[in-house]
């Protein structure tokens, strides 16, 4: 049998001590889409060996509420514009909102159609090979791209020439404070309420810790009310949970190394 030194063996443990245990792995990665039907999704996660460590989630007004004009614009400019007539729910009162008939995203002109009878319309804004775009921002790349042009205010109300509308104002209230759910304060409510930014941070604890090793399709609310797969048991509450947890696989998929400067 070969015998190791005492010397070489005190070598040995002094290498590994100065080694020590690998440092974990740290990726970061961000995801795109279309989430609760009208509003661009993103999602940003962070994970170490795989594990999430932190998620965060928001969510950008597609033109279902920031193209939206007061009924004096729309009176005005009846030519420019088109009116929408819906219920919230089968129950409600009807409800008509009036929107610019023609936007500008980018360097891309939308012009709006209403589709069905009252009261119960849908909208529709389409460009040259964009068929809806709430359909379009369902690929992952153009929904970044639809980010990139909030996030350079290039977008505005339009006339059929695609220049700016001076006679046509943006009237939705949320979307004027901010382009974002996060900054705008949309659906706050008070405790022990959850409303949106309550419903993020429930989706949040839960995916944290996690190797996201389920599918949206997993969940569904249970007796109280809360979305939950199994012994898997959220704290949110909100329509539409798959569509953010989707959003998370999404940002989980995108991941890359995260290099320290």
């Amino acid at each position: 049998m070969r015998k190791i030194s005492l010397a070489g063996a005190l070598f040995a443990s002094v290498i590994l001590a100065a080694c020590g245990p690998a440092a974990p792995v740290v990726e970061s990665g961000i995801g795109y889409g279309l989430v609760h039907g009208h509003y661009v999704g993103v999602a940003e996660v962070e994970t170490e060996d795989e594990v999430i460590t932190s998620i965060t989630f928001d969510e950008y007004y597609l033109p279902y509420s920031w193209a939206k004009v007061s009924i004096a614009d729309a009176t005005a400019n009846p030519s420019d514009t088109v009116s929408r007539t819906w219920k919230r729910s089968p129950t409600a009162n009807p409800t008509t909102d009036y929107y610019a008939k023609f936007i500008k995203i980018g360097e891309k002109l939308f012009t709006a159609t209403i589709n069905g009878d009252a009261p119960d319309q849908s909208l529709i804004y389409a460009a040259t090979g964009i068929a809806d775009i709430e359909v379009w921002v369902e690929t992952e790349a153009n929904a970044l791209w639809y980010v990139e042009q909030i996030e350079d205010n290039a977008f505005f109300l339009a006339t059929s020439a695609g220049i700016a509308h001076t006679g046509l104002t943006r009237s939705d209230a949320t979307s004027n404070v901010a382009m974002t759910k996060s900054a705008s304060g949309y659906w706050t409510v008070l405790a022990p309420g959850l409303g949106w930014s309550g419903n993020m941070d429930a989706i949040s604890t839960l995916l944290v810790g996690t190797t996201l090793d389920f599918s949206p399709e997993d969940f569904a609310k249970n007796t109280s009310g809360f979305w939950a797969s199994g012994d898997l048991v959220s704290g949110a509450t909100l329509t539409d949970f798959q569509d953010y947890l989707a959003l998370a696989l999404r940002a989980y998929e995108n991941r890359e190394v995260v290099v320290a400067a």
